[in-house]
């Protein structure tokens, strides 16, 4: 725990320096946009729908089935 208390600033200051300040920036960017631009409410209410939820739900059931046989090889 000392190790981790002793090197949290460092890292910290690590996550966002160089070429990883560059992705912050762009994830910042692109959620500014996606939200100004109203895409993520038009996503949120696009799969709402009933139809969608009762098409998606038995391939959600489907693909469980199907991953959990693969999960037993």
């Amino acid at each position: 725990m000392r190790t981790f208390n002793s090197r949290l600033f460092k890292n910290l200051v690590g996550c966002f320096s160089g070429n990883n300040l560059i992705w912050h920036v762009s994830a910042i960017v692109l959620t500014y946009v996606l939200v100004a631009g109203g895409f993520d409410w038009w996503y949120f209410e696009a799969t709402r729908s009933a139809v969608l939820q009762s098409i998606l739900f038995p391939a959600a059931m489907i693909g469980g089935v199907v991953g959990r046989s693969f999960l037993k090889k």
